[in-house]
């Protein structure tokens, strides 16, 4: 790979009119993923989102150490392309690199959206900034299902098959997760396909998280952040916590919907985010 000073990070352009938004993706959730909550709202505004780091070519999930690399990353390509006053969106892990970005470089946005980023209890902070990666490997559920995940599929067929029957991908209409899948899932030489975004990538990503209250306290940018009722990365005690701390952001709970709510409900969740940029 090209050194990484002069490396053009690649990115999509969702095309639309107005202003700029940069939409950050999740960890293993390459960009054309979010085509319908995008498509929601190019009406109002252009969007580009980059490939995140574990999408470039032959990039190396060992020298990943934290996810501020990932935010550098974001900060590197809005430099590269001269542009600031954007706005910034993010779901889960593009929300968390959002937001750290946004306290790096505030003059960089003029709004953020986080849609469900990874607050954890402090607790989980505490324990896993102990314990060696090795053995985080080993003990931590996440990262240990993503390592056995299934890579290669005959067809792509065959892939969203599997996905389906998963509870995660269960409120997901089926033009969504085909989003997923053709985003996700490329072909290989031999004729089989496998995962665009390595799994190992995407267990690194899961072992090196970090907690982000200083940077929740720090944000200066008017923010909104989106949680899913249903949820398993905010818990309630860190909504709670989140409410009493929110000095620049709004928040507001989905009813019904879990992590995966952009594509759960992708016309609602673009409406949500057109009022608050809509907002003076």
């Amino acid at each position: 790979m090209n050194s990484e000073s002069t490396f053009e990070i690649p990115f999509v352009d969702f095309g639309g009119e107005g202003e700029l938004i940069h939409f950050a993706h999740a960890n293993g959730f390459p960009p054309k993923t979010y085509s319908s909550p995008i498509e929601n709202l190019t009406a109002d505004y252009r969007v580009i989102a980059i490939d995140l780091r574990p999408l470039w070519p032959n990039s190396d999930y060992q020298t990943f150490k934290n996810w501020e690399t990932a935010a550098d990353d974001l900060i590197r390509f809005l430099d590269q392309q001269k542009l600031s006053g954007i706005i910034g969106v993010g779901h889960s892990f593009g929300g968390i690199l959002t937001l750290i970005a946004s306290v790096k470089r505030p003059e960089l946005f003029k709004k953020i959206v986080l849609i469900e980023p990874v607050v954890l209890p402090s607790w989980v902070y505490l324990i896993t900034r102990f314990l060696p990666k090795s053995l985080l490997k080993n003990v931590n559920p996440i990262v240990k299902k993503t390592l056995a995940r299934t890579k290669t599929w005959t067809d792509k067929e065959k892939a969203f098959e599997q996905f389906r029957s998963k509870k995660i991908f269960s409120k997901i209409a089926d033009k969504e997760l085909w989003d997923y899948v053709n985003a996700a899932v490329v072909p290989t030489e031999n004729g089989e396909f496998e995962l665009r975004f390595r799994r190992e990538w995407e267990a690194q990503i899961y072992m090196t998280f970090s907690s982000q209250w200083k940077n929740i306290d720090s944000v200066s940018v008017p923010y909104l952040t989106l949680k899913g009722e249903t949820s398993d990365t905010i818990a309630p005690e860190v909504w709670k916590k989140w409410q009493g701390r929110k000095r620049h952001g709004e928040l507001v709970e989905f009813p019904e919907y879990g992590h995966l709510l952009p594509l759960e409900n992708p016309a609602k969740t673009a409406e949500i985010i057109r009022q608050f940029l809509q907002k003076s």
